[in-house]
């Protein structure tokens, strides 16, 4: 069977080879007088694996340099042929798309219903946040799922199911009791036992210091605008805003942090460093003396950019530790975009 290599598109023009490739196995799109229009990615899986012959300009080209003369031309080609290749290898019913530059593929599930939308990406093509959270807004099927699929340097793909999210939990309980607290540096101490033990078993407040609390800068400012903690320094009361100016000193992002701190504990969840994941929160949709965090959480800006190494260590290590791997999204409201490993 031969295909004719055209601009961006190979064409089989001979209708019995047109049907047997399109009939079994759902490549290309029919065209009038029997023919079928394959995309490129189409073309060279079928050529890779000895089902077409490709012509360009009436010479029988072999597929490496097909595959040459395609990359040059198409900068984005090799990483689309990769996860087209990888999909088609598993087993899954792939159509290419050309009315959406930022999807590249919609694989028919297994299952009764729903699609999955793909978009191919290089290991070092750059993230955006943007353009993906504009993708997770067009698909309005509850059925339908995101994947961003990345080929590494070496042709394996790694597949992330991406969707917004709107956390909840059912954590915090009205606090009526007033206490007070002394900023030293990076932290506020809690000298009262018993309001400290209200801070700590109400909506899970600080740590245990000194028969005390120590609170986080964060915990602080949240508390003293909700007018449950004073906070004094250098034995004088300061205000909320006084207490941000000094918390920028020790942490200048803590404005921004804050905001989707604040945003977090209206929402019901219990909200605490996470650091030790590398993260900036962790939380909890419930008591998180009984349970784990559901979420690790990087709070990012609405321009956001960088590579995918760095969201594919913060995959792994959620995955790793049973947690989702979060970005709050500083817009108007704060969005949370979750990323989760899927396989396949």
């Amino acid at each position: 069977m031969f295909g004719l290599l055209r601009k961006n598109y190979i064409l089989v023009d001979e209708q019995r080879d047109a049907n047997k490739i399109h009939n079994r196995g759902g490549f290309g799109k029919p065209l009038k007088k029997g023919r079928l229009k394959l995309d490129l990615v189409e073309g060279a899986f079928l050529a890779e694996n000895g089902k077409l012959r490709v012509l360009c300009d009436d010479k029988e080209t072999s597929f490496h340099e097909l595959f040459d003369k395609l990359i040059s031309e198409d900068p984005r080609f090799e990483h689309r042929y990769m996860v087209y290749r990888d999909l088609k290898r598993r087993g899954y019913r792939v159509e290419c798309t050309s009315d959406d530059e930022n999807i590249d593929f919609v694989v028919s599930m297994k299952e009764k219903n729903g699609k999955t939308f793909v978009s191919a990406k290089a290991e070092r093509e750059e993230f955006n946040i943007k353009p993906l959270l504009s993708l997770c807004h067009s698909i309005y099927n509850e059925w339908d799922r995101l994947w961003i699929a990345i080929a590494d340097e070496e042709g394996d793909v790694t597949y992330y199911g991406i969707s917004t999210v709107e956390p909840k939990g059912n954590v915090g309980k009205t606090m009526d009791e007033k206490g007070k607290g002394v900023l030293i540096k990076n932290h506020v101490f809690v000298p009262d036992k018993r309001f400290a033990h209200i801070l700590l078993t109400s909506e899970f407040f600080g740590k245990p210091f000194a028969k005390g609390l120590q609170l986080s800068l964060t915990e602080s400012i949240y508390l003293v605008e909700k007018e449950i903690l004073d906070v004094e320094h250098h034995g004088k009361l300061i205000s909320s805003k006084r207490l941000k100016n000094l918390a920028k000193q020790q942490q200048p992002d803590v404005e921004k942090r804050y905001r989707v701190y604040k945003d977090l504990k209206h929402r019901g969840l219990s909200v605490k460093t996470g650091f030790k994941f590398g993260t900036h929160f962790r939380a909890y949709e419930k008591d998180p003396h009984k349970t784990h965090a559901e979420y690790l959480i990087d709070v990012i800006d609405r321009n956001f950019s960088t590579g995918w190494s760095l969201i594919s260590r913060g995959v792994r290590l959620a995955h790793s530790v049973r947690k989702i791997y979060t970005l709050a999204v500083l817009d108007n409201p704060i969005e949370y975009l979750v990323f989760k490993r899927v396989r396949p």
